[in-house]
């Protein structure tokens, strides 16, 4: 959106849209590089429901690049040469990659090896280290929340961000976020940088119908990705790519659910299918905000196709 002068709410070098892992994490590494920060949260939870949050809390730290790069042109060649990804961003991401490690050990996160190799056996599979954080998705965010705060970085909550603004000659310089609670709207500057890191389009029926090849189309995630920085993207000229993928397993979903369900088996990390997250894991306290125990929890049977029952 172009904008030709604006008064000037709020300013930082960097503004941040999304406060999940990659928000944060981004956060804390402008922060670390001299500049100042500030977060745009359209939740209003003190800890928002994000898919890092809902997730296993795993990250990916290869220990050889060049395996490591064999490995990505196996997932992505398409024929000779020819790669669903671009090789200059397969590349990035090995580089990237090999430093996720050491970037949490610095800052004290505690994790664990989970596996040894990549999801697929092709070439270089074994240079895909992955680590599972000690509370998986609620510890993982628990420990990035800790640095953004160590870091006096504000975070502006129940803010959702509408529009990237540009000048005349094109230059994004800052967005127009609007108050959840009154509806205002207010114009924050980005010195140096807008930063997107809003989640996906799962709970945007439009843009599923749009790009996805199954609908209607379920997921165990974050009821409040709705595509916002997609659509604030496309604004000022970005282009999409490899919009109509989806890496996913199978879920459940009920009707009085707003979200699908992970078949849990029960164990140690048994959930009732009604909630979100894994309470030995995020703690009573994390987990209590985002659980309505006013709806009643649905059951279920698991069989195989010849009824069977598993669980």
């Amino acid at each position: 959106m172009f904008i030709h002068r604006t008064r000037w709410r709020v300013e930082a070098d960097v503004v941040i849209v999304g406060y999940g892992a990659a928000g944060a994490a981004a956060a804390v590494a402008a922060r670390e590089a001299g500049c100042e920060v500030i977060v745009i949260e359209k939740q209003e939870a003190p800890t928002p429901l994000s898919n890092s949050f809902m997730s296993g809390g795993g990250f990916i730290c290869s220990s050889d690049a060049k395996e490591a790069r064999s490995y990505l042109e196996a997932l992505y060649r398409t024929d000779q040469g020819i790669y669903w990804t671009d090789p200059d961003i397969l590349q990035t991401w090995v580089d990237r990659t090999l430093e996720n490690k050491d970037w949490l050990e610095k800052r004290g996160a505690e994790f664990q090896l989970y596996r040894h190799c990549g999801g697929h056996d092709l070439p270089g599979t074994e240079s895909m280290v992955v680590y599972q954080f000690t509370g998986m998705g609620p510890g993982m965010m628990r420990f990035l929340y800790e640095q953004v705060d160590k870091a006096h970085i504000p975070v502006m909550r129940g803010m959702r961000a509408t529009r990237v603004l540009e000048d005349s000659r094109n230059n994004v310089v800052g967005i127009e976020a609007r108050e959840a609670a009154t509806g205002k709207a207010l114009s924050i500057k980005a010195r140096r940088a807008v930063i997107l890191t809003t989640g996906g389009y799962e709970f945007d029926e439009e843009a599923k119908l749009q790009y996805l090849k199954v609908y209607p189309c379920y997921f165990h995630s974050s009821p409040w990705n709705t595509g916002d920085g997609i659509k604030m993207s496309l604004e000022v000229g970005a282009q999409l790519w490899h919009m109509n993928s989806c890496a996913a397993g199978c879920v459940m979903k009920f009707p009085e659910l707003a979200t699908g369900r992970l078949p849990y088996f029960g164990g140690p990390h048994w959930v009732n299918p009604g909630q979100s997250g894994l309470p030995p894991a995020g703690g009573e306290g994390w987990l209590a905000q985002h659980v309505d125990r006013s709806i009643p929890i649905a059951g279920y049977l698991i069989t195989d196709r010849y009824g069977r029952r598993y669980a």
